[in-house]
């Protein structure tokens, strides 16, 4: 090995060996994960097959959404070649080392290997591990570790005089998938984390590992991925529940044995299917309707009764009119290249089997996916970040110049009443857009580096993944699974501003984000003024000089109004809102925007106690064809397929059904005392349930999904190409490139990057920070 290498987030950082290893060193090059003054992993050793690893490449090629990387083989044994080959990927989060083990068999019969991965946390202080060996007196600290399920929890507690805990730190290490055995076969609190992955021949398969770090006073926990407890759903058509078939691609067959023995489709639309190899090819062109071209090659049975539930469980829309290149763009791709569609399906599939079963395709969080905003949230307050809810976006203006209309507040923000503040003229044409000031943005997701979410083959990182058949019952919730909520819509959404004070007290905006729809809740920055020049005093001498920028007008709580000036603004709005706001600034791009669709949907959550569902069938619920003429589309046995669910003490079962499609949202407008007995009636019908519920309720989400129809995406680019004509100005959202939350964090990223070069491109010389 020829050195040490280092990650950084803010505060967080991460120093670790050629290979990937935290060794406990101590001295002058320390290495271990860090948190404000304390080592919070101390030891994180891969083994493989009992040995410390062969290095093949050492790590490197780390940047802001790149991990860092190293190639890694098992001891050798003479001259016969490694069985597998371990990709060790790397990267540092707030507060948080994330690690993605990559395996890649060399063989061609299925082969076992034995990942070992030992730990441990000592919470030295960074001053104690220096190269002058400075000690503390701290004979009264007690650590301790807990093996749990998923990995293992570090704690570190040193009493006051009086018996209360003075500091107590911890570290959680959790993996996916969970291993095999948590041992302890060292002294002290070290830990090994063992898995028997096994490999299919030419196959791979996948480790993900997270330690998070929480200093003392750091509340709860970071949320934690967690896969569903159960991969099967069913189809609730023809009158019976029949299990999803195996081998298809967003309800498109490859396994027409599987699809005959599930009973979905008829012998006549089996037999449809079988003659589909005769037709002559069809052409897709630069986009086409999912249920139209699978219905021409396979006939309208397979749309009916598979297609429209799995597609409809993301967007709540219709899959004769979805854009097959938008929301599939695997099956699009396999339209494109195949002569038969079901022989384009089977050759994704073989894809996917040699890669090997891997990580789950979608993942939870522990404890509910509305952990997610929160944390983020607590991280954006952590960094210095002011979040403020209930406040109406009322006005977004580009400006020329200092804005004569603010008003300064003595010991607060600015003010103004909204009558006062008028449209200032010019458009700013021309005008160089301003820097950005505050620190490097992160390149992931507190705790949840995009780049380790796992996305099905083929799939583009700006597309929506589709659902796997365990997944497909409620994907299009907003409250459950990774690959299909979405997130930053809807009526509370943050609006990120960094801001600094300038010397007259008004603040002055470096950069924004708009949030969602007329009740966008506000996030900002306030950096540290600096005399002498900061990112204040150029945004001043900027706006002074004629320069461009915006004006984000805000009704607060109570009635009062605010304006925040900006030099760049991200729109993280449904297009709706986005038209409302862009309309005086770029009316081309409103006018893109204002065509968006968008469908409103139903949840009925109900609460039973567990002895009443004991013969509800096995499974994570079941989705049902619009053909057979239901209300509720979707039912997710909740307390099944979650284990945080599942493992509640409260001894109730949790269970879901979803109402509401685009095109018939007629059920939508009864009361929600109807949505609950329709729900219950039909869950009698399907599963014979006939318990009542203890607690009960309807949560409704109006114009929540966007609809991706044929031409989606040439859409999204005219609406891009005509934002990017105004300075400083980027969208981002479910509207434009998937509506399942890493196609968002992906859009988010997109949208920030793009901002940041840009404003740092056009400022000056003396105006870069």
């Amino acid at each position: 090995m020829t050195g040490h290498h280092l990650l950084v987030h803010d505060g967080t950082f991460a120093v670790v060996t050629d290979c990937g290893d935290i060794t406990g060193a101590r001295g002058a090059s320390p290495d271990g994960l860090f948190s404000r003054d304390a080592r919070h992993v101390s030891r994180w050793q891969l083994a493989l097959e009992g040995s410390p690893p062969e290095l093949l490449v050492a790590a490197g090629q780390a940047g802001p959404d790149r991990p860092l990387a190293a190639v890694l083989t098992p001891p050798g044994r003479g001259h016969e070649p490694p069985a597998y080959t371990v990709f060790r990927e790397q990267a540092v989060a707030d507060r948080s080392l994330a690690e993605r083990i990559r395996l890649t068999s060399n063989r061609p019969v299925p082969t076992t290997a034995r990942v070992t991965l030992t730990v441990d946390s000592d919470f030295a202080d960074q001053f104690e591990l220096r190269s002058d060996h400075r000690a503390y007196d701290k004979t009264d600290a007690v650590r301790t570790a807990e093996a749990r399920p998923d990995g293992v929890a570090f704690g570190y507690e040193r009493p006051a005089p009086g018996g209360e805990p003075e500091w107590h730190s911890r570290t959680v290490i959790t993996a996916v998938p969970a291993p095999d055995a948590v041992t302890h076969r060292a002294s002290g609190t070290t830990r090994t984390l063992e898995w028997q992955v096994l490999l299919p021949p030419h196959g791979s398969g996948e480790i993900i590992v997270q330690a998070c770090a929480l200093p003392s006073g750091t509340d709860g926990e970071p949320p934690r991925l967690q896969p569903p407890a159960t991969a099967s759903a069913s189809l609730w058509t023809r009158g019976r529940l029949r299990p999803m078939p195996k081998g298809h691609v967003m309800g498109v067959p490859g396994d027409l044995a599987a699809l005959a023995a599930s009973g979905v489709i008829s012998p006549e639309g089996l037999a449809r299917i079988e003659r589909e190899g005769e037709l002559a090819p069809t052409e897709v062109g630069e986009d086409v309707a999912v249920g139209a071209y699978v219905a021409a090659r396979l006939g309208r049975e397979v749309v009916d009764r598979l297609v429209e539930p799995l597609l409809g469980g993301v967007y709540a829309g219709d899959a004769y009119r979805i854009s097959m290149r938008a929301a599939v763009p695997q099956l699009f791709e396999a339209a494109r290249t195949h002569r038969s569609l079901v022989e384009g399906v089977r050759e994704l599939q073989s894809r996917v089997g040699a890669d090997g079963p891997g990580a789950p395709v979608f993942m939870g969080i522990d404890g509910g996916v509305g952990r997610l905003p929160l944390a983020v949230a607590d991280a954006c307050r952590a960094a210095g970040v002011e979040v403020v809810t209930g406040a109406v976006v009322q006005r977004l203006s580009l400006v020329a110049g200092e804005p004569a209309s603010v008003a300064p507040s003595v010991g607060g923000p600015p003010s103004v009443e909204s009558s006062s503040v008028e449209p200032p003229s010019g458009s700013g044409a021309g005008a160089r857009r301003g820097t950005s000031s505050g620190g490097e943005r992160a390149g992931f997701v507190p705790g949840f580096p995009p780049e380790f979410v796992r996305r099905p083959a083929g799939a583009p990182r700006h597309t929506p993944s589709p659902p796997s058949a365990a997944e497909g019952s409620e994907s299009s919730s907003g409250v459950e699974g990774f690959e299909s909520s979405s997130v930053g819509e809807g009526s509370e959404s943050p609006v990120a501003v960094e801001r600094s004070e300038s010397s007259s007290g008004v603040e002055r905006s470096e950069s924004s984000s708009v949030g969602e729809g007329s009740e966008s809740p506000v996030a900002g920055e306030r950096p540290q003024s600096s005399s002498g020049g900061g990112g204040s005093g150029q945004t001043r001498a900027r706006r002074a000089s004629g320069a461009a920028g915006w004006e984000v007008v805000v009704r607060e709580v109570g009635g009062g109004s605010r304006v925040l000036l900006a030099d760049g603004v991200v729109l993280a709005v449904p297009a709706s809102e986005a038209a409302r706001l862009l309309g005086p600034n770029s009316p081309a791009a409103a006018g893109e925007l204002a065509a968006v669709e968008y469908a409103s949907m139903a949840l009925v959550t109900l609460a039973f106690r567990r002895g009443d569902v004991g013969g509800l069938p096995e499974g994570s619920g079941f989705l049902v064809p619009p053909v057979d003429g239901r209300t509720i589309k979707a039912s997710t046995f909740s307390s099944r397929k979650w284990g945080w669910l599942g493992g509640d003490e409260s001894g109730l079962f949790m269970l879901r059904t979803s109402i509401g499609r685009f095109g018939d949202e007629a059920d939508l407008k009864r009361e929600d005392a109807d949505l609950v007995r329709i729900s219950l009636d039909e869950l009698r019908a399907a599963t014979g349930l006939a318990a009542r519920p203890v607690a009960t309720r309807v949560t409704r989400w109006d114009g929540g999904l966007p609809q991706y129809p044929v031409g989606h995406l040439a859409r999204v680019a005219r609406i891009r190409e005509r934002v990017a004509e105004l300075p400083g100005l980027r969208v981002c959202g479910a509207a434009y490139d998937g509506v399942g939350i890493p196609a968002c964090v992906a859009s988010a990223h997109a949208a920030a990057d793009g901002l940041w070069a840009t404003l740092a491109e056009d400022a000056g010389p003396g105006e870069r920070e």
